[in-house]
């Protein structure tokens, strides 16, 4: 899906009636992160973005993926 200097991320979407699911993998030197999330998507179009979202921001947490890069004000030089 993704990479950067030191990583690579690999994964697969997907969902079946309800339920909306993101597997995969950050690859780094030092061996993979591995993730899986199953989540109940009952309004199914308005809830499967969320799925890459709460994985996103969890491997962020755990540094597994870098930082979100942030918003520069027009002021910032």
């Amino acid at each position: 899906m993704e990479g950067g200097r030191n990583r690579v991320l690999r994964a697969k979407i997907g969902w079946e009636g309800s339920m909306g699911w993101w597997v995969g993998w950050v690859e780094w030197p030092t061996g993979p992160v591995l993730f899986a999330l199953d989540i109940d998507t009952p309004n199914r179009m308005d809830h499967l973005f969320k799925r890459e979202v709460m994985v996103r921001a969890i491997l962020r947490s755990i540094e597994a993926l870098p930082p979100s890069p942030e918003v520069k004000s027009d002021t910032a030089r």
